[in-house]
C-alpha cells in the first residue's frame, strides 16, 4: 500500500513593503530683510531777499528827448538816433556842454550811511590829449568829486559802474557829465544812466541794534538773524 504524500511545506511569499512617503519640507524660517531708509532731505537754505531801502533813477533817453529831471547847459543837450548804445537814442553833449541829474533824494529810512550807485554807458569822439568827458557827484553843500573820466581812447561804447560811500546826513545827490572839449565836432554820447542811493549798516558792530538795522543785517549779509 502506497505511503500518503506528505505536502510540501508553504513557502512564505516575500513581503513587499509599501514605498516610502516622502516627508513634506519644513520651510525654513523666513528672514526678514530690514527696511532701508530713505536718507532724510535735507531742509533748503532759505536766504532772504535784500532789504529794499534804495532810491532810483533811470533813463534809457527812449522818450526822444530829456526827461524833466536833467537840466543842461549850455544850450540843449541832444537826444538822438547818433548817441545810442542800445535802442534808437542816447544823450550827445558837445564841447563843453553838461548834463546834470537834479536832485536825487536819499532813501526815507534813517540808515548809519548811503552807497552812491552810478552805471552808465557812454563813448567820446574827436577828442584829443588834454580832453576828458568827467562824471561827478555833489551831495548838498558839499563840493564837486569826481567819480568817472574818460578819454579820447574811449571811442567805444563801454559800460562803466561806480560806487561810493557817502556819510549818515544825505539829503540829496546830483550827478553830472561834463564835457572838456573845445568844438562842436569833438563829442561824448550817453546812455543807459542808472542812478540809485542804497542805505547802508555796518553789520559788525555790537551795540543793540534797532529794528531797520536788524532787518538789513540779516537780508543782505546773514548777520543777526532772529533764531
Amino acid at each position: 500500500t502506497a505511503a500518503p504524500a506528505t505536502p510540501a511545506p508553504a513557502t512564505a511569499a516575500p513581503a513587499t513593503s509599501a514605498p516610502a512617503t516622502p516627508a513634506p519640507a519644513t520651510p525654513a524660517p523666513a528672514t526678514e530683510t530690514p527696511a532701508t531708509s530713505a536718507p532724510p532731505t535735507p531742509e533748503p537754505t532759505i536766504v532772504p531777499p535784500p532789504v529794499e531801502c534804495t532810491t532810483r533813477f533811470a533813463d534809457d533817453f527812449e522818450s526822444g528827448e530829456l526827461q524833466a529831471a536833467w537840466t543842461s547847459r549850455p544850450g540843449l543837450v541832444q537826444v538822438n538816433a547818433a548817441a545810442a548804445a542800445v535802442g534808437d537814442f542816447g544823450a550827445r553833449l558837445v564841447k563843453r556842454q553838461q548834463l546834470t541829474l537834479n536832485a536825487l533824494r536819499a532813501p526815507a529810512e534813517e540808515a548809519e550811511a548811503v552807497t552812491l550807485a552810478v552805471s552808465f554807458t557812454a563813448r567820446v569822439t574827436g577828442l584829443d590829449k588834454r580832453e576828458r568827458l568827467l562824471v561827478e557827484f555833489r551831495v548838498k553843500g558839499d563840493k564837486w568829486r569826481r567819480l568817472r573820466l574818460l578819454g579820447r581812447a574811449q571811442t567805444a561804447f563801454r559800460t562803466f559802474e561806480n560806487e561810493k560811500l557817502l556819510s549818515k546826513n544825505v539829503e540829496h545827490v546830483q550827478v553830472r557829465f561834463r564835457l572838456l572839449a573845445s568844438s562842436n565836432t569833438e563829442t561824448a554820447d550817453v546812455d543807459d544812466v542808472v542812478v540809485e542811493l542804497r542805505c547802508w549798516y555796518n553789520c559788525r558792530t555790537r551795540e543793540e541794534w534797532s529794528a531797520p538795522k536788524q532787518d538789513w543785517c540779516c537780508a543782505n549779509e546773514e548777520l543777526g538773524c532772529p533764531p
